[in-house]
C-alpha cells in the first residue's frame, strides 16, 4: 500500500508468513522477518511512517535486501 512518508514509498505486510516489505523512495526494498499483524497495525496507524520505522522496526526484525520491482 502506498503510503505518505518522504523516506517510505510502499509497505507490504503477508500476515501468513509474517513478512513486513518495505519500499523506500530510493526504490530500495527490504523485507522484514517474523512481523506481525499487529505490529502492522501500529505502523499503518503511525502518525509519521518514518518516525516509525526508524524507532520500531529498523534494527530489530531480520531483514534481507530484495531486488528492485
Amino acid at each position: 500500500m502506498k503510503v505518505k512518508s518522504s523516506f517510505i514509498a510502499d509497505v507490504e505486510f503477508k500476515e501468513k508468513s509474517n513478512v513486513l516489505t518495505v519500499t523506500f523512495r530510493s526504490g530500495t526494498r527490504y523485507a522484514y522477518k517474523n512481523f506481525t499483524k499487529q505490529k502492522f497495525a501500529r505502523f499503518k496507524n503511525a502518525k509519521s511512517k518514518s518516525s516509525y520505522f526508524a524507532t520500531m522496526i529498523r534494527g530489530k526484525y531480520e531483514s534481507k535486501k530484495l531486488k528492485p520491482v
